[in-house]
């Protein structure tokens, strides 16, 4: 079991792009374009595969189950599991959906300022976003691919101003 772990690609990418994500690195284009067009394809083949895979001859038979159990997963876990973390004063979940808010609704105010940065000083992208109050430096790197249309990376490559 241990061997299927440690060989899983899934882990080895997660455990390979923990160190690179804090320092901002980033991917040439046309490697960044590419792996989004995989990423993009995730989620529409795993609900087709999930789809393919349902008998829905058996669903039609048991449709209290069925109702029951999406209810349960869709409402009644989230619920338990929201108020056990209040509960346990364990609001740390709670906590970062509160950061992340907050980042959202203030981000789009700091652009000037994290442009400027960018431009005009050698601070990482996770410094930059230190500096500007934002909790999540990941989040600045997908709001500046968003409202600008480039990688804060790319963004720096084209501002740079000579010394």
């Amino acid at each position: 079991m241990l061997r299927g772990v440690v060989t899983n690609p899934l882990i080895i990418g997660i455990v390979l792009g923990l160190p690179v994500a804090p320092l901002g690195i980033e991917l040439p284009q046309v490697a960044a374009q590419s792996a989004q067009y995989f990423a993009n394809l995730t989620l529409p083949l795993a609900l087709l595969c999930t789809g393919a895979s349902l008998d829905f001859a058996a669903l039609k038979g048991e449709w209290r189950n069925t109702i029951a159990a999406s209810i349960g997963r869709l409402v009644v876990v989230p619920f338990i599991v929201t108020l056990g973390a209040a509960l346990l004063g364990s609001g740390e979940a709670i906590h970062g959906i509160e950061i992340r808010t907050r980042d959202a609704e203030r981000a789009p105010r700091l652009l000037p300022e994290i442009q400027r940065l960018l431009a005009e000083t050698d601070l990482t992208v996770a410094r930059i976003a230190e500096a500007v109050g934002l909790n999540n430096p990941s989040y600045l790197i997908r709001l500046f691919r968003e409202r600008i249309g480039r990688s804060p990376g790319q963004y720096r490559n084209e501002t740079r101003r000579p010394r």
